[in-house]
């Protein structure tokens, strides 16, 4: 036991060291979900944000799923095409809710979204960051009953270290793009001008 709690804090202290530097948010979800595997047995795992914007759902990382190239970008389109919105699925109602999630039988939820028929067992918990929830981090097993309530705590601890993190990546993320749009309206209105003055001549 005390070996099992020694691994596990110095997992979520590899994990808070390296997400603290990173501003991919991206690279961010995958560092994650990387060390998870580590920790828990899951087949499938997922990051959500919530994008309050667009009143959507954004995968931020999933598990390739042993897929490459166009199989994976199909099967995570078929995945976003599922989960769109705050409050759709278990990921969705968990990350509107700011509440965990752990069913050893996902068949019986009536919340639940299929994304994989041979996926049995789930655990879903909030990422908090002030109080509110901004998205959720997801992880299922083709086992029934596969998570523990120990599992659960490992989970909602790692949230809450990674909160902000994924928080400083994304608004990063959202910075970039609109610097980016600044830049493409200036080189617009540039070319308006000149053309502006090619007709005044």
């Amino acid at each position: 036991e005390l070996q099992k709690s020694l691994q596990t804090a110095n997992t979520l202290y590899e994990i808070t060291k390296e997400v603290s530097v990173s501003l991919d948010l991206g690279k961010v979800g995958q560092y994650i979900l990387k060390s998870l595997e580590k920790q828990l047995k899951w087949q499938r795992g997922s990051i959500w944000l919530i994008d309050n914007e667009n009143d959507k759902m954004k995968l931020i990382a999933h598990a390739d799923m042993g897929l490459s190239g166009a199989e994976l970008e199909k099967e995570l389109r078929m995945i976003k095409n599922i989960l769109q919105k705050p409050g759709e699925g278990i990921v969705g109602w968990v990350a509107l809710n700011g509440k965990n999630i752990r069913s050893g039988n996902v068949k019986s939820d009536k919340r639940y979204r299929e994304t994989d028929p041979k996926v049995m067992s789930k655990l879903c918990v909030p990422i908090i960051l002030n109080e509110k929830s901004i998205g959720c981090i997801n992880v299922e097993s083709f086992e029934a009953d596969a998570f523990s309530e120990e599992d659960e705590k490992l989970l909602a601890a790692l949230s809450n270290l990674s909160s902000s993190a994924l928080q400083n990546a994304r608004l990063f993320e959202e910075l970039n793009y609109e610097l980016k749009e600044h830049t493409k309206a200036e080189k617009k209105i540039e070319k308006l001008n000149q053309d502006l003055e090619t007709r005044v001549e």
